[in-house]
C-alpha cells in the first residue's frame, strides 16, 4: 500500500432532486432508498467506539461511505487511505491517523506490526484479493475482514490451500460479478458468505441548486428546448455554436444554455456571440432569457446544479480535445437525469465515461463536427429521456453498492458483538 490513512471526518449527505425533463415527460424514476433512518439490527455501540480499516485504492469511495455511515453508524471511527499526491481532498476536515502510512517494508511480520498500531476492530478491503502478507496479517489478529468491489482471480491461481484459507477465514465476501462468484466459490470452503453486489465506486451529491432560482427559471423557459453546454474550452466554444446552429433548423425555440469553463470569459463571450448575430442574454450581468434568447451565457460554474436541472439535454465540455485539459464531469448529468452527449475524450473521468457508453447511457460524438447532427437526433423527447433513464441507472449502482457494503459491515458488527465467528467456517478446515 502507497497511501497513507487520514481520519474521517463526517460530510453532508443526501441525494439531489429528479431532473426537469423526467419530470416534465412524467418518466418513472427507479425507487430510491429510503431514509436513512438507523436499523433495527444496528448493535449498540456507545459504551466505546469501534475502528473501522479501510484498505484500498480508491480514496473518494471510501470517503463518500464515511459520510454515510457517519450516518448509520456514528460510533464507528473510520480510517481512510489518505487522498493521491495532487488529488482533492475528499473529506472536510480529515485530521491525520497516528497511523499515517502502512508499511513500506515487504512481510508478514512489518503488516503485523502496522495493524497492531492501527489496533483496527474491523477492516474493509477494497479491490484484488489473494493470499499476501496484509490480508493475511488482518486475518491472524483476528480482524474481521469485509472484502468489496473483488473481480475474478487471475487465471493461474497457485497456493490453494493458502486461497481456500484466505476465503474462509473473510467474513464478507462483495464479488464485482457473477464471474467473481463463481471462481471464488470453487477456490473457497462451502458456505462462504458472498454475494453479487457490482463495483464500489464513489457516490457524491450531485452540484446543489437554490430551489427558488429553479422554479423562477422554469418559469422564465415555460416549457421551452435548452440544452447546457457544459464547462466547454475557449477552443470548443466555436464548434458548440455551430451545433446549436444547426440544431435551431429543426427546433426554432431551442435555448443553448453556454457554461464557460473560465466565468471571465463571459462578458467577452457575450460580445463575441452578438458580433456573430446571435440574441445573448448573460446570467451575471443580471440578464434573463425572453422568448426572443438563442444563447443564454451562465457564467457563474458554482451555479452548475441549477443549469443541468433546467437542461434536459447537455454536452461534456473538454471531452471533444485531446488539449482541453480535461472532460466535465458527466456523473452529475446522469444523477440529475440529464441526456449526455459526449466526445472521445475522457479523461479524468475516462472509467465514468466507458461505464456510460457501455450501458447506452450517452451519445457518444467521435467529431465535434458532427455534434449538430448529433443533438439534433436527441432533441426528441423519448429519445433524450431514454438516455437520461439509462444514465441514471449506471449512476444509481454506485449508491445501490454502497447500500449492500452499509449492511455488510453492520451485519459482521452485530456478529462480533454477539460472539458469533467471522467466516463461514474456521480457517484451514474442510
Amino acid at each position: 500500500m502507497q497511501s497513507g490513512l487520514v481520519r474521517a471526518s463526517p460530510g453532508e449527505s443526501g441525494r439531489g432532486p429528479v431532473g426537469w425533463l423526467r419530470r416534465a415527460l412524467g418518466v418513472a424514476r427507479p425507487a430510491e432508498p429510503g431514509p436513512r433512518l438507523p436499523s433495527e439490527r444496528q448493535p449498540v455501540l456507545r459504551a466505546h467506539t469501534r475502528r473501522l480499516l479501510c484498505i484500498g485504492p480508491d480514496h473518494r469511495a471510501f470517503a463518500d461511505l464515511s459520510d454515510r455511515l457517519a450516518d448509520d453508524l456514528p460510533d464507528l471511527e473510520i480510517l481512510l487511505p489518505a487522498a493521491p499526491p495532487g488529488a482533492m481532498a475528499a473529506t472536510t476536515g480529515a485530521e491525520a491517523s497516528r497511523a499515517s502510512q502502512p508499511p513500506a517494508e515487504r512481510g508478514r511480520r512489518a503488516a503485523g506490526r502496522w495493524i497492531a498500531a492501527t489496533a483496527p476492530d474491523l477492516a474493509l478491503w477494497h479491490g484484488e484479493i489473494g493470499p499476501g502478507p496484509l490480508l493475511e496479517a488482518l486475518l491472524a489478529a483476528q480482524v474481521p475482514v469485509v472484502a468489496v468491489d473483488v473481480p475474478t482471480p487471475p487465471g493461474e491461481v497457485g497456493r490453494r490451500r493458502a486461497w481456500r484459507n484466505l476465503l474462509g477465514g473473510l467474513s464478507r465476501i462483495l464479488v464485482r460479478d457473477e464471474a467473481a462468484a463463481r471462481a471464488l466459490r470453487q477456490l473457497g470452503p462451502a458456505g462462504l458468505r458472498l454475494e453479487v453486489a457490482g463495483r464500489f465506486v464513489p457516490v457524491p451529491d450531485p452540484p446543489p441548486c437554490d430551489e427558488s432560482d429553479r422554479d423562477h427559471f422554469a418559469q422564465l423557459l415555460h416549457g421551452r428546448p435548452a440544452w447546457l453546454a457544459v464547462l466547454p474550452t475557449e477552443a470548443e466554444i466555436p464548434a458548440f455554436v455551430e451545433a446549436h446552429r444547426l440544431a435551431l433548423q429543426g427546433a426554432h425555440r431551442l435555448l443553448l444554455l453556454l457554461c464557460p469553463r473560465d466565468p471571465a470569459q463571459g462578458a467577452a463571450l457575450a460580445s463575441w456571440l452578438r458580433g456573430e448575430g446571435w440574441r445573448v442574454a448573460r446570467h451575471n450581468a443580471g440578464e434573463e432569457p425572453d422568448d426572443g434568447t438563442e444563447v443564454f451565457v451562465v457564467d457563474d460554474p458554482g451555479e452548475i446544479g441549477l443549469w443541468y436541472r433546467l437542461a434536459p439535454i447537455c454536452a461534456i465540455g473538454g471531452s471533444f480535445r485531446p488539449d482541453a485539459g480535461g472532460a466535465a464531469d458527466p456523473a452529475d448529468a446522469a444523477r440529475l437525469g440529464s441526456a449526455i452527449l459526449c466526445g472521445p475524450e475522457g479523461a479524468p473521468h475516462a472509467e465514468w465515461i466507458e461505464r456510460l457508453d457501455r450501458a447506452g447511457g450517452m451519445a457518444r460524438v467521435q467529431e465535434l463536427g458532427s455534434l449538430g447532427v448529433v443533438l439534433s437526433d436527441m432533441l426528441p423527447p423519448d429519445r433524450a429521456a431514454s438516455l437520461a433513464q439509462v444514465a441514471w441507472d449506471v449512476a444509481s449502482d454506485g449508491a445501490r453498492v454502497q447500500e449492500r457494503v452499509v449492511a455488510a459491515l453492520r451485519d459482521v458488527l452485530r456478529d462480533t458483538s454477539s460472539g458469533a465467528p467471522p467466516g463461514p467456517r474456521a480457517r484451514g478446515e474442510g
